[in-house]
């Protein structure tokens, strides 16, 4: 046992990273965890581990993150006090045993490692200048040194512990000793290489013990007499520094939404404990839940009541700040400016000294009377050209005035034009007539040209009647016609009207020469005729 637990050792020094803890070096403090598992797993084999989960780095991570970690923290510094807490925590960790096993109990049991540790550690809980030099020369020197340490467990047994003042006390027999004995190694020069060269090892072994010790007490299911039941505050706020842990550590709002459920069932009405519940998930980006658990505090008195109107003030504010930034964007909602109104006064509502939300509650107002105007302008406009639109229709329809009607569908065109994009719905109903009027444009234009095109197949029919004068009027209606359609540069019916016109000009040119063609061919039969008649000869005058 002694061979394996020395390889241990070795084996979890090797590689380690700095981290910041309380009182032991990291390398240390890793190395006290690590073993204190070995020894609790040969009596527990499943402590911190679930069915499908392993809660060996979150042990390791309350470990390093150390005492600093607890709500009373702030109070702890006299042995006495550690002595207060670290039975605090040990029956409250047992009451929280009572559950499945989670990563934030075994994140709490690495911190109880840790205070235990620290409570073993001369200079650990001095907290004068003296102290913490001496100590951080210790942890440098210990850390350095933990290659050469092996581990042989003190105790057979692991051992519950009942009373934390007795358990220590035994376990600090050498604690003045040591203090002095350090101290002055340090101020002579000799530092690790006097007392810590061997003790700095038992300090090591008195550490895993009594780490290993605490967690037994915590994980073993037999009950004692001297067990105490922890306060519903004292579980409220343990429930409610797992879900900041889940949340913020874990990332896992459905597991803190499961541990909610019990927080809100234990918790004796505490303002306070339902903020800092609201002030994780605000803080992990769940700002809506946040809220919740900010109004629900509310429902409850006391002196903390201001700050909370504070936080739901601020909250509001922001809201409303960042829907007025996007005001006006591509992509922002129509109904921006009006949520950031509401916002505002709702910011108002829970802090009435607020004059930034006071002084937004009136621009905004201005803003919004301002759009008020714009929309209905746009409304405005729309009628407007929607009237030229229907007037072009009605010329449309006489069929005998295409230009007035192309001239109105122009005129419509311009005034949609005239709506911006502020309002979608103005804007899309304003894109969708200019849409219709172009349709209805091209409509009119194609049948112009095909009237163009139909006056001229009729001219060519009628030569073919010889109809020469009616061929004419034909294609000289051409122009007339054509004469609708302006002649815009780049127009899409430039070609064809060009076309049409030349093709008329130039059927009107060829009339003559045909009629003349005609006439000819006329004369000639006649003279055929007349010939035929009088046998083939003609009398000359009398003589």
């Amino acid at each position: 046992m002694r061979t394996a637990a020395r390889a241990a050792v070795v084996l979890l020094i090797l590689g380690l990273g700095a981290v910041d803890a309380a009182a032991w070096g990291p390398r240390a403090q890793r190395a006290i965890t690590v073993t204190a598992l070995q020894m609790v797993r040969r009596t527990m084999p499943d402590a911190f581990r679930a069915e499908e989960s392993n809660y060996e780095a979150d042990l390791l991570r309350g470990a390093l993150a150390g005492v600093s970690q607890l709500r009373e923290c702030d109070h702890v510094g006299e042995f006495e006090e550690v002595i207060n807490l670290i039975g605090t925590e040990i029956q409250l960790l047992r009451e929280a045993r009572r559950h499945e096993p989670s990563s934030y109990f075994s994140y709490r049991m690495g911190v109880l490692g840790a205070l235990m540790s620290d409570a073993v550690l001369p200079f650990a809980l001095d907290p004068s200048p003296e102290a913490k030099r001496l100590l951080k020369a210790m942890q440098t020197d210990i850390d350095k040194h933990l290659r050469q340490y092996s581990f042989i467990p003190i105790d057979k047994d692991l051992a519950y512990i009942r009373n934390p003042q007795e358990y220590l006390k035994k376990r600090r027999t050498y604690y003045e000793d040591a203090r002095l004995l350090v101290k002055a190694d340090y101020d002579q020069g000799v530092g690790y290489d006097g007392y810590l060269r061997k003790g700095g090892e038992a300090l090591f072994e008195e550490a895993v013990q009594a780490v290993a010790d605490a967690w037994f007490t915590v994980l073993r299911v037999e009950g004692d007499p001297s067990d105490v039941r922890p306060s519903a505050e004292s579980v409220t706020w343990y429930l409610a520094d797992e879900i900041d842990y889940l949340l913020t550590v874990k990332h896992n709002q459905l597991e803190a939404e499961k541990v909610y459920d019990t927080f809100a069932d234990v918790n004796p009405d505490i303002l306070p404990a339902y903020e800092t519940v609201g002030d994780s998930f605000y803080a992990y980006g769940a700002k809506e839940r946040g809220v919740a658990e900010w109004k629900i505090a509310l429902a409850f008195s006391g002196p903390d009541r201001d700050r909370v109107l504070g936080k739901l003030s601020g909250h509001f504010l922001r809201e409303g700040k960042a829907l007025l930034a996007i005001v006006g964007a591509p992509d922002a909602p129509d109904t921006a400016l009006d949520d950031a109104l509401r916002n505002f006064e709702e910011a108002f509502v829970y802090d009435r000294r607020n004059k930034d939300a006071e002084t937004l509650i009136t621009e905004t107002k201005v803003a919004i009377a301002e759009r008020e105007e714009r929309r209905a302008l746009a409304a405005e406009t729309i009628a407007r050209a929607e009237q030229v639109k229907h007037e072009a229709e009605s010329a449309e329809l006489s069929r005998s005035n295409y230009g007035e009607a192309i001239a109105k569908y122009k005129l419509a065109i311009n005034v949609f034009g005239m709506v911006d994009d502020e309002f979608d719905e103005h804007y899309t109903a304003a894109m969708d007539n200019i849409d219709e009027c172009k349709t209805k444009i091209n409509r009119i234009i194609t049948s112009l040209l095909e009237q163009a095109q139909d006056k001229i197949d009729e001219g060519d029919r009628l030569i073919e009647d010889n109809a020469f004068d009616e061929a004419i009027q034909q294609y000289r209606s051409v122009p007339t016609i054509l004469s609708l359609l302006a002649d815009e540069p780049g127009a899409d019916y430039a070609n064809s009207k060009a076309r049409l016109l030349e093709e008329a000009k130039k059927k009107e040119a060829d009339v003559g020469p045909a009629r003349e063609r005609f006439d000819a061919q006329q004369a000639a039969e006649k003279k055929r005729l007349l010939d035929q008649a009088t046998g083939g000869t003609q009398q000359g005058p009398a003589r």
